[in-house]
């Protein structure tokens, strides 16, 4: 969780690979707890120990760790947080097949 002063909202993004991508944030007060959901959907499987960075998520005040926590448990819950840049870098869990293609993660 993280402090975000921008607003909510939903985007969509496209690159090789990326079927799916829409974000948005539960509370847009600066200060506050905010729960940033992100649903992913890739046209290619995705190995366990895959790195994913989102970009872009600027705007936070926070600075310190963040947790990572998906409806499926496929991703590790430790994460590399740049509240400075406004990255998010996120692995797949190792433990499991990894990412089905054309299928929405959340």
């Amino acid at each position: 969780s993280s402090s975000s002063s921008s607003s909510s909202s939903s985007s969509s993004s496209s690159s090789p690979g990326l079927n799916v991508m829409k974000i948005g944030q539960s509370n847009p007060v600066a200060g506050t707890v905010t729960v940033v959901s992100v649903t992913l959907s890739f046209s290619t499987d995705v190995p366990g120990g895959s790195k994913i960075t989102l970009t872009g998520l600027t705007g936070s005040g926070s600075t310190g760790a963040v947790s990572v926590e998906s409806s499926s448990g496929l991703f590790d819950s430790v994460s590399v947080w740049n509240g400075g840049a406004g990255t998010l870098e996120m692995t797949v869990s190792g433990g499991g097949d990894g990412l089905a293609s054309d299928v929405e993660y959340v």
